[in-house]
């Protein structure tokens, strides 16, 4: 078994098997370090990635005698393409976040997409907004349509956790993917991404996600586990891809005051006749209403 022990539980123990062993060796080091250090915390004298207030750790962290949630940020290497563990994200309920880079990050000296706020050391940070994510992979987690996608198949309460670790990894933003395993499992974030052949399924599981008559054998059949995307902000999004080039696909919505594919539509075609650099868009439209690919 290879770890680095720092101090506290599971949040300071970076391991490739027998994490309960080293989950309990680690809580009893910091019992047996609370007479001699104390927690020191200090404000970032920056202002922090998405208006969140940093707590950078130094010293025990005593987080109750039980082990925190943990889920592995992989990174696609900027120069080689692979993927390597950028760091872990352990969570716990309305307690702060700590995310603390992997031992392989900070020996390799990689590239971060925050070097700011989360500059690459071995300290781990402790982070008190939303919901304890740091800024750099709160972005890469779905925000409403995710949230209500995933709640209506799992039925459960969605925590921020179920949505970086239930969503897909082949369309994050950035470089980011997540997992539960130290290491990325082979063909992490390479899984197929469907063909504009798929449209009019997604199309219709945005119509029926928000009617509660459907019961849970029709929703099967509009497969909602196939419509989740990473990308997905507060309007339903859906990533395809057709002749080798990615197109987000962004259909109405049933709670639309106007049509806003088409506007969206109008305003990027108006940019780009008057010479500025925006993404070409199109419109796909059905009984349903417009929906805009870009």
């Amino acid at each position: 078994m290879k770890s680095h022990i720092t101090t506290g539980c599971q949040c300071a123990t970076w391991l490739e098997e027998g994490e309960q062993e080293a989950c309990a060796a680690g809580r009893v080091l910091s019992e047996a370090l609370q007479d001699r250090e104390s927690l020191s915390l200090k404000v970032s004298e920056t202002q922090p990635y998405s208006s969140h207030t940093e707590l950078h750790y130094q010293g025990p962290f005593e987080v109750g005698g039980a082990c925190m949630p943990s889920a592995y940020i992989y990174m696609e290497h900027p120069a080689t393409g692979e993927p390597l563990m950028l760091g872990r994200l352990t969570l716990q309920h309305n307690k702060p976040g700590e995310f603390t880079y992997s031992p392989t990050a900070i020996e390799g000296n990689v590239w971060v997409p925050d070097p700011i706020h989360y500059p690459l050391t071995e300290q781990t940070y402790i982070v008190t907004k939303n919901q304890g994510i740091p800024g750099f992979i709160n972005d890469a987690i779905p925000d409403g349509w995710g949230e209500h996608l995933l709640q209506r198949m799992q039925h459960d309460p969605v925590s921020r956790f179920d949505l970086l670790i239930h969503s897909p990894n082949n369309d994050r933003a950035g470089n980011l993917m997540t997992g539960l395993d130290p290491q990325p499992l082979l063909g992490t974030g390479q899984e197929p991404l469907p063909g504009l052949a798929g449209l009019e399924a997604f199309i219709d599981a945005c119509d029926v996600i928000y009617d509660p008559t459907i019961d849970e054998d029709r929703l099967k059949k509009f497969g909602l586990s196939s419509q989740i995307s990473s990308l997905g902000g507060a309007r339903p999004k859906r990533t395809f891809v057709s002749e080798h080039s990615l197109l987000l696909a962004k259909p109405a919505d049933r709670f639309d005051q106007y049509h806003v594919a088409p506007l969206e539509h109008a305003c990027m075609s108006f940019a780009a006749n008057k010479g500025m650099r925006v993404a070409k868009t199109a419109l796909h439209n059905d009984q349903k209403g417009s929906t805009l690919l870009r």
